[in-house]
């Protein structure tokens, strides 16, 4: 097969690998919001109505040694966060990351991919804790989609302040 045929059949296989993709990957990721938000939520909120004197963050990452993480930090009169996505600033020496579907990914998520001082960032206006759900999913949506290496392993959550209180409710988990 070769002419146009053949480029008309590689083109079809192309369009149909892309729309097999495209069906199966929001159906993974929203299995894994669901399986993480209540969570994610719950700290949030806790987080919102708590001062720290080292400022009020959550940090999400994957439960294995990996360097990858995304987190967001409430500013001290809670209008708006400042999220960041790890770009491997940090690390000595410094490497990047997110493989480039996951840049991608952070890109499409509106992170500024400038990690040439930082980490990925972006800052997100709040209107109370209504935006609380919205930070939930990008926070776990970035993690999900720009660091996909240890999926099966679950998540961390690593906050500047956790409830004392026994009394905290939980979330029931998701089967």
């Amino acid at each position: 097969m070769s002419g146009i045929w053949g480029r008309l059949c590689a083109a079809a296989v192309v369009a149909l690998a892309s729309a097999t993709a495209a069906i199966a990957g929001p159906a993974e990721l929203e299995a894994f919001l669901k399986l993480h938000r209540c969570e994610v939520e719950r700290q949030l909120a806790f987080l919102f109505d708590v001062s720290h004197p080292q400022g009020r963050y959550l940090i999400l990452s994957w439960r294995a040694p990996d360097e990858s993480y995304v987190q967001c930090e409430f500013e001290d009169d809670n209008s708006s966060a400042l999220c960041e996505a790890a770009s491997g600033f940090y690390l000595k020496p410094p490497q990047r990351i997110a493989s480039s579907d996951g840049l991608l990914a952070l890109a499409r998520r509106g992170f500024a991919l400038d990690g040439s001082q930082g980490n990925y960032s972006q800052i997100l206006p709040l209107a109370g804790e209504a935006s609380l759900p919205d930070i939930a999913d990008l926070m776990l949506a970035s993690l999900y989609e720009g660091y996909r290496g240890f999926v099966e392993r679950g998540i961390k959550l690593k906050a500047s302040d956790s409830p004392s209180d026994p009394n905290f409710q939980r979330c029931e988990p998701v089967s």
